[in-house]
C-alpha cells in the first residue's frame, strides 16, 4: 500500500501526503496563501500555531532553543536552528578523515609549504 496515496491535486504541484490533513494543510498554506494565525504585535499573519510561535519569539527577544553541549551557552529561537548548530558539535566530534593521495598531491602543488604525506615524497 503507497504511503502517500494523497496527492495535490493543483497542476504541476507532485506533493504527495500519507493523510488527508496534511494534504489539506498543504493547499491551504502553499496553494491559497491561507493565513489564520495573526500576530499581536505587528499584525503579521502566518499559516500555524508553531510558525507564530517562533515568530513571536522575535518580538519577546526569546530564545528558548538551548544548546546542550558542555561549555556552549548559543540559544536559539527556532528548533531547526538548534538542529543546525548541533551539527557544528558532531563534526568536531567525529574523526579527523585521511586525505586521498590525490588530493594530497592537489593541496601540496596549492600550497608548497605544506608537506606531502611520507607514502607520496618516498615513492619505493
Amino acid at each position: 500500500m503507497d504511503d502517500y496515496q494523497f496527492a495535490c491535486y493543483y497542476t504541476d504541484c507532485p506533493r504527495r501526503y500519507n493523510t488527508k490533513f496534511n494534504l489539506q494543510r498543504h493547499i491551504n498554506t502553499q496553494h491559497l496563501n491561507i493565513r489564520n494565525f495573526q500576530c499581536d504585535f505587528c499584525e503579521k499573519r502566518f499559516p500555524s500555531k508553531q510558525n507564530l510561535r517562533e515568530h513571536n519569539y522575535i518580538h519577546t527577544n526569546e530564545k528558548p532553543f538551548f544548546c546542550k553541549y558542555e561549555g556552549c551557552d548559543k540559544h536559539f529561537r527556532q528548533s531547526s536552528q538548534l538542529a543546525v548548530h548541533h551539527k557544528i558539535h558532531k563534526r568536531r566530534e567525529e574523526p579527523a578523515q585521511p586525505l586521498l593521495p590525490d588530493i594530497c598531491v592537489e593541496r601540496q602543488l596549492q600550497c608548497p609549504r605544506l608537506p606531502l604525506p611520507a607514502s607520496l615524497s618516498n615513492p619505493l
